[in-house]
C-alpha cells in the first residue's frame, strides 16, 4: 500500500461518523477511531489490547459477539444489532457490521452505527426521547425496543425471556389521600427498589402511571418466580416519604417467550392481563399468563411455606451413613443425610426441597439446624 493511499485511509477513519474497531485474529482490539470514542465514551487507551467483549454486558450480548466471531470463519461480512455499554454506565443499541479485512485477512473491522441516535444529539435530548422524566427509567418505547432486542438474541441461544408488568395496588387511593407530590415520590422510590431486584443486563422501565415493565433474561425455569417474589418482598418494605411511613403492595403479571408468544405486543398484553387478574384476587400477588406456570408457581409457594413450618415444628430428621475404613473394617465416621418428614406427604427427599430452600434463603437456617442436630447426636454417642 502506498503512503498516499495509507494517508487517505487514515483520514477517512479519523473523519467518518461511524465507529470503527479493528481486531486481530486473537479477537484483540488493535485500533479504534475518534467516532468510536465519541459514541462509547471510551478512549483508545482503555480498549486497545482488550477483547471486544468488554464493551457489552449480559449473556445475550456475549452470545451475539460469540456468534459473530464464529460466523466470520465462513463469511466475509456479518451484521447484527447489539447493546454496548457506554462508559457512563448506560447501554446503547448499535447496528454492528463486522468484516474481514481485505488487506490483512487475519484482521476484522467492525463498523458501529447508532440505531437510536444516528445524529448524536446531546444527552438530555436522548434521555427525553427514551427515558421517563420522573423516574429516569427507560420509557415504554425503549421498553419495547429492549424486549424486541432480547427476543432476537434469545432465539439465537435458545433461551427464554420473561416479560413482567407491575401495577401498584390501590395507587389511586394514595394519590387522593396523600396528594400527587407524595405519589410521584413513591413512584421514584419504587423505581429504585425495582432496579435493585434485577441484573444490569435486564431492563426495568416505567410504562405509565403506577405501571412498570421489566424484561428478564432467564437462565433457569424458576427465574420468573424467584424475581417476582423478590420484587413483592422489596415493595412491601415501608417507604419513608416526607417524614411519613407509607406501605405499598403490588401485583405482577408475567408472560414467557417463547411459551406464550413470540410477538412483543402479545407478550406485553398477556403480562398486563395476568397483572389485572392478580389485582382482582386481592393484590400483593403475581400470576403467570400460562396456567401451567401458575401451577408450578403455586407448588413452589406451598413448598416454601411447608419448609418454614418444618423448621418451626422440627419436622426434619437426619440419617447417619457410616464411613468404614477399608483396611481395618472399623467405622471411622458418618455422613449425615437430611430428610423432611412431612406430616401429610410423608418422607420428602432433599432433591425435592433443597432447590426451593436455596432460592428462598431458607437453606441457611436449615443448614444450621442440621449442624446443631449432628453435634447433639455426636455428643450423645
Amino acid at each position: 500500500m502506498s503512503q498516499q493511499t495509507q494517508a487517505l485511509l487514515d483520514s477517512i477513519l479519523t473523519n467518518i461518523d461511524h465507529g470503527i474497531i479493528v481486531s486481530n485474529a486473537d479477537n484483540i482490539i488493535v485500533h479504534v477511531n475518534p467516532a468510536f470514542e465519541r459514541m462509547t465514551g471510551y478512549g483508545a487507551s482503555e480498549v486497545v489490547g482488550k477483547d471486544p467483549e468488554i464493551l457489552v454486558s449480559g449473556d445475550l450480548n456475549m452470545a451475539i459477539i460469540s456468534t459473530i466471531k464464529k460466523s466470520l470463519n465462513s463469511e466475509s461480512s456479518v451484521t447484527e444489532e447489539i447493546m454496548i455499554r457506554h462508559s457512563n454506565g448506560k447501554t446503547c443499541l448499535f447496528h454492528s457490521s463486522m468484516h474481514t479485512s481485505q488487506e490483512q485477512s487475519d484482521n476484522y473491522v467492525t463498523i458501529l452505527r447508532s440505531i437510536t441516535d444516528s445524529n448524536q444529539p446531546d444527552e438530555n435530548e436522548e434521555d427525553n426521547a427514551q427515558h421517563d422524566e420522573l423516574t429516569g427509567l427507560p420509557n415504554q418505547h425503549l421498553f419495547k425496543d429492549r424486549l424486541e432486542q432480547g427476543l432476537v438474541a434469545s432465539k439465537r441461544i435458545n433461551k427464554s425471556i420473561a416479560t413482567l408488568i407491575l401495577g401498584i395496588d390501590r395507587f389511586n387511593i394514595i394519590n387522593d389521600g396523600l396528594g400527587y407530590t407524595v405519589g410521584n415520590l413513591l413512584l421514584k422510590s419504587v423505581a429504585a427498589r425495582l432496579q435493585e431486584c434485577f441484573r444490569e443486563s435486564d431492563t426495568v422501565a416505567h410504562i405509565e402511571g403506577d405501571r412498570f415493565g421489566m424484561v428478564l433474561q432467564m437462565t433457569a425455569t424458576n427465574d420468573g418466580v424467584t424475581v417476582a417474589e423478590k420484587i413483592l418482598k422489596a415493595i412491601k418494605q415501608p417507604f419513608i416519604i416526607e417524614e411519613q411511613e407509607v406501605t405499598l403492595t403490588a401485583s405482577i403479571g408475567i408472560s414467557l417467550f417463547p411459551t406464550d408468544s413470540e410477538n412483543i405486543d402479545q407478550l406485553i398484553k398477556y403480562a398486563e392481563s395476568a397483572m389485572h387478574h392478580a389485582k382482582q384476587q386481592g393484590g400483593n400477588h403475581y400470576l403467570f399468563f400460562s396456567n401451567d406456570m401458575n401451577t408450578k408457581a403455586k407448588k413452589r409457594i406451598q413448598m416454601e411455606s411447608g419448609l418454614r413450618r418444618a423448621l418451626a415444628q422440627d419436622e426434619f430428621v437426619l440419617y447417619y451413613q457410616p464411613k468404614v475404613d477399608a483396611d481395618s473394617q472399623q467405622i471411622v465416621g458418618a455422613e449425615a443425610l437430611m430428610r423432611w418428614q412431612d406430616p401429610d406427604k410423608g418422607m420428602i427427599s432433599p432433591a425435592d426441597f433443597i432447590p426451593t430452600a436455596e432460592e428462598s434463603g431458607l437453606i441457611v437456617p436449615i443448614g444450621l439446624w442440621g449442624l446443631r442436630e449432628t453435634c447433639r447426636q455426636n455428643k450423645q454417642w
